[in-house]
């Protein structure tokens, strides 16, 4: 398969086409990381610097919906001594009503398992972070990710996996290159998945983002 540029490879996996290989990127470049390890201010140059997929998020912006009624799909459990646990999730009507044609990812902040029949049902077109268990989520590294990619992934696409705080910033090579090959055993079968950083970080090593680039190029490839 030809190599495609990463614009090409990110829309091919948003579209549902299988690209040259899983696209890899981050949770945001943050201000801090890129003026004191990157020595930048612009994303782009970053990504380019390391060799990752660029993917930038643009300045907030907010919509009033001509309606007021947002759809909630609400869970509870409860988990003893008086204590319960509300999981909700909103569905996305209101974002469709903007364009139709906009992809929607919904970010789950730490544990996702028990939400896995949830989070397809409110309209989303990707499901982030995947946070293994080391970054405050509860995917167990080699345990879960089969059946986050059955449960889960067939109904939407993934995005997320890596373990930014244990691997990407404590580990070496030999860690991220193992890290890369985990995630896409478990998520990458068949596409509709995007490699990235389970949250943010702040202190990982250029030399280290250059490993997890280098490490996607040389093991996810799908020709």
């Amino acid at each position: 398969m030809k190599e495609m540029s990463s614009r090409e490879r990110l829309l091919a996996v948003i579209g549902g086409e299988i690209p040259d290989r899983v696209p890899a990127t981050i949770h945001q470049w943050q201000p801090y990381h890129l003026k004191n390890t990157m020595h930048m201010d612009d994303d782009i140059d970053a990504f380019q610097a390391v060799g990752l997929d660029a993917v930038t998020y643009p300045l907030p912006t907010s919509y009033r919906s001509c309606s007021d009624e947002w759809k909630v799909n609400e869970t509870v459990e409860d988990k003893g001594d008086g204590m319960r646990e509300i999981k909700t999730v909103i569905q996305h009507e209101i974002i469709h009503d903007i364009d139709p044609n906009i992809a929607i990812s919904y970010h789950t902040c730490g544990g996702m398992m028990q939400l896995l029949d949830l989070i397809p049902r409110n309209g989303c077109h990707f499901s982030e972070t995947l946070s293994p268990v080391g970054c405050g989520g509860d995917i167990r590294d080699g345990v879960d990710e089969e059946t986050v990619k059955v449960l889960l992934g067939s109904n939407v696409k993934l995005m997320g996996g890596i373990n930014q705080i244990q691997v990407l910033t404590s580990g070496g090579r030999e860690d991220i290159y193992g890290e890369v090959e985990r995630a896409f055993q478990g998520y990458g079968e068949n596409g509709g998945y995007i490699m990235m950083t389970s949250d943010h970080f702040f202190h990982t090593s250029k030399e280290n983002l250059v490993h997890y680039a280098d490490a996607v190029k040389e093991i996810c490839h799908y020709s």
